[in-house]
């Protein structure tokens, strides 16, 4: 069999290091929500309300215009980016904390425009959730009131709650510690798992009509599953009305949007300006902490192939000496050998005559 020589390298580990949270609260930050995530600090979040894209939706994400691809091309990588988000959520939140996301069947339309099923986007959501440590905790219903804009709401049966005028909010649970508010009282009729409100408005972004939250909702989830001064997060923040109401409410919002078109909304929540200044600062710093790495660790790699070097030096010679102690101390172990039989031969043939001496002089 032929030997096979494996070099193995140093391996690097990259991590990020958490963000402070003054740079976190009160704003939206335009970055990749898988990424950014990572930045969060762990069990800081209290409560995470958002309604993440469709499968049929397009989000193009890359360091540059050039290298923007998008997340998913079929329904199996969608469901794979969701579980990349569910498990990051799972780590940022706190021990009792929920999440709740708004989410529906998407229908399978072909090239004739018929609908030939349903994405099983609620089960699958929840089976991802429940992989990745979280437990369910309640699942509500919100009818849509009927909207004048709108051609066709209500489906026949038997896709009636697969129809427009239905949207779901899954709630899950991190563990089973609970949470109380002091001084808060809920209303029996927030306790229903049918809701008939106004859940959703539309905004318009670059001609487009986007589907958000509306302020009664988000007040019925911030009266249910949070208690005032709480860490609301919002990883697809879209124009950010849960940031709007969150301030509101006297919570602390923070969310992530990848969409740089949503920036237009945002300028009565924060100060944008800021914000990206603060960013070019820490680029800038990253950049330097990266350079002042890379020629430590080039310095550190030639002092040690010195060392390595004068190390094997001095062992070598070390071991030459210690070979010509060893070879000194057998030369004189050979000579001593060598004096001691001679020595030992003379004293034998010494004692043999006498003997023979003794012997003639008795028989005489």
């Amino acid at each position: 069999m032929s030997e096979q020589i494996v070099k193995r390298g140093r391996r690097r580990r990259f991590r990020y290091r958490p963000l402070k949270k003054e740079y976190l609260l009160g704003k939206i930050h335009n970055r990749d929500s898988q990424t950014f995530m990572r930045k969060i600090p762990a069990n800081f979040v209290s409560l995470t309300l958002t309604r993440p894209p469709t499968p049929d939706d397009v989000i193009l994400a890359g360091r540059s215009e050039t290298q923007k691809r998008p997340l998913w091309n079929n329904y199996e990588e969608y469901l794979q980016f969701m579980g990349r988000i569910l498990r990051l959520l799972y780590r940022v939140t706190k021990d009792g904390g929920m999440a709740v996301i708004s989410c529906e069947n998407i229908p399978i339309v072909d090239e004739e425009g018929a609908i030939n099923g349903y994405y099983p986007v609620v089960a699958d959501i929840t089976n991802l959730a429940i992989s990745h440590g979280w437990k369910l905790w309640d699942q509500i219903v919100v009818v849509q009131l009927r909207d004048e804009t709108e051609d066709k709401l209500i489906h026949y049966a038997p896709n009636v709650q697969n129809s427009k005028i239905h949207s779901n909010l899954l709630v899950f649970k991190r563990s089973d510690k609970n949470r109380r508010c002091k001084g808060k009282r809920r209303r029996p009729h927030y306790l229903n798992s049918v809701w008939t409100i106004d859940g959703y408005q539309f905004a318009e972004v670059n001609g487009k009509k986007i589907k958000q939250f509306s302020e009664h909702l988000v007040k019925r989830v911030f009266a249910l599953w949070s208690c005032t001064r709480d860490v609301v997060f919002d990883p697809f923040a879209g124009t950010g009305q849960i940031l709007r109401v969150a301030k509101k409410y006297r919570r602390l919002g923070f969310g992530v949007e990848i969409d740089s078109n949503y920036m237009d909304h945002w300028t009565d929540l924060f100060d944008i300006t800021d914000l990206q200044s603060i960013e070019e600062e820490n680029k800038k710093s990253r950049e330097e902490i990266t350079e002042d790495v890379q020629g430590l660790t080039e310095n550190d790699e030639k002092e040690l192939d010195s060392s390595e070097e004068e190390i094997d030096g001095e062992t070598s010679t070390e071991n030459k000496e210690s070979s010509d102690t060893i070879l000194s101390v057998d030369e004189s172990s050979d000579e001593e050998s060598s004096r001691s039989s001679s020595e030992i031969s003379d004293e034998v043939n010494e004692n043999v005559s006498e003997e023979s001496e003794s012997n003639t002089n008795e028989s005489e």
